[in-house]
């Protein structure tokens, strides 16, 4: 117990909303306690140059063999799993690999969502790089089939950013995404659409943002094909280097991180297998958020529309991830790429393909640029603090007014006189 709080009142929680009235430091003890270690890899970090995919997953077997291969094709060694109850054979599979640790738990995912990421974020990764993804999201960079993941990192740490933003790109095929798929879904799933994508500029908050070109995303496809009534977040912060100085309000943001200079895509197979079917089941069991409100809107579309496909004239082929450069939905620099050029001279001519792909207004920030803005935020603070003081000294001048002596005698003596003589001039 904590306070006035035990853990029967987080178990008594409706809603997520709910959650917020508790620590986390409270809910990863309340966590302990409800998530069971089934199986646990031997893999362990080695350097600043490995990362962990830390992933929640439920029913997900058809997945899971490409999850494996993709990860491991760019040098990721160990994977942990949270099975939130599956009922196929998702977690005999995971059992099965040796670079993999397991748990499980029944706790509701509607619930529960945000605060198992954080848990699992907390528990395998302070201090290290960690990659938070879904069952469904494959991470995508440029050269991935010739540069592993490591180098990646060793760019960030070289540069001590501790967050990379990574934008989730929905996959489909060109026909009815009510077709169940066979083994190769990465193939039938390999078309895109920017069409409706929208695009903001970060709010400066808490974070440091090395390059003005990396943009918020969201809209996207699902919104216009499934009229959605709400938006749709795209971005994510799924790479960073955790620790404590960091906050993670939910799954899309960080705060107090350094953000880096380039970003990354997160290719979304959200509609492979039977999506039709499981659309239908998470809106009889209300296990998403918000009731499963979004996937109230995927059952009516797809009962209305036998064929429904999500292919168009703006469907884009997606070959590689130096298409999403080219089409500035992930964005590089001059200085990621002349590093790589150092980690492999025989990258040479790929690279300087991209280069050309480039934007040339892309904006850099240097450490100087950083110094400034951390001198303007303190700026900034000192002037509240200025005002805060001035409005506290003159809160207090008018509390020692109104409790002084003279003022008690002004207005028990001085103002009813001086209403007595208004009245007999009158």
């Amino acid at each position: 117990m904590i306070g006035l709080f035990d853990f029967q009142d987080i178990r008594l929680a409706k809603t997520e909303a709910d959650l917020l009235n508790f620590d986390d430091r409270f809910l990863f003890r309340f966590l302990d306690e409800e998530i069971r270690l089934i199986k646990s890899s031997k893999a362990r970090v080695q350097s600043n140059t490995d990362c962990i995919v830390l992933c929640v997953v439920k029913n997900g077997e058809t997945l899971l063999d490409s999850f494996f291969s993709h990860y491991r094709s760019i040098g990721i060694n160990h994977m942990v799993f949270l099975d939130n109850g599956s009922d196929d054979s998702t977690s005999e599979i995971i059992q099965q690999q040796n670079d993999t640790t397991l748990l499980s738990t029944e706790l509701p995912y509607k619930i529960f969502f945000q605060v198992f990421k954080r848990y699992l974020i907390d528990r395998f990764s302070f201090g290290q790089w960690v990659l938070v993804v879904d069952i469904d999201e494959f991470l995508c960079y440029p050269l991935m089939e010739r540069v592993t993941f490591d180098h990646i990192l060793q760019y960030l740490n070289n540069h001590n950013y501790n967050a990379v933003v990574t934008q989730m790109l929905d996959l489909f095929p060109n026909g009815s995404i009510q077709e169940i798929d066979g083994d190769d879904f990465k193939k039938e799933h390999s078309y895109y659409n920017l069409s409706n994508l929208q695009k903001a500029d970060f709010f400066p908050g808490n974070n440091y943002y090395s390059n003005n070109q990396i943009k918020g995303f969201a809209g996207g496809v699902r919104l216009e094909k499934f009229d959605l009534e709400h938006q749709i977040a795209l971005t994510k912060h799924a790479l960073l280097k955790y620790d404590r100085s960091i906050r993670i309000p939910n799954d899309h943001e960080v705060t107090y991180a350094r953000i880096a200079d380039i970003s990354f895509a997160l290719l979304h197979y959200k509609f492979v297998g039977d999506f039709k079917g499981y659309a239908r089941k998470s809106v009889k069991e209300k296990n998403h958020y918000n009731n499963s409100m979004e996937y109230a809107k995927y059952d009516k579309k797809l009962r209305s529309e036998k064929d429904f496909t999500l292919f168009d004239k703006n469907a884009i082929k997606l070959h590689s991830c130096k298409d999403l450069v080219r089409d500035s939905f992930v964005i590089l620099t001059t200085q990621f790429l002349d590093y790589l050029t150092i980690v492999d001279h025989m990258l040479k001519d790929d690279i300087s393909g991209l280069k050309s792909l480039l934007n040339s207004d892309s904006e850099h920030y240097s450490e100087a640029d950083h110094s400034e803005q951390i001198q303007m935020k303190s700026r900034v603070r000192m002037l509240e603090a200025s005002i805060d003081s001035i409005r506290l000294r003159h809160q207090q001048e008018i509390y020692l007014i109104k409790h002084s002596i003279s003022w008690k005698i002004g207005r028990f003596f001085v103002v009813p006189a001086y209403r007595l003589l208004k009245l007999f001039k009158k």
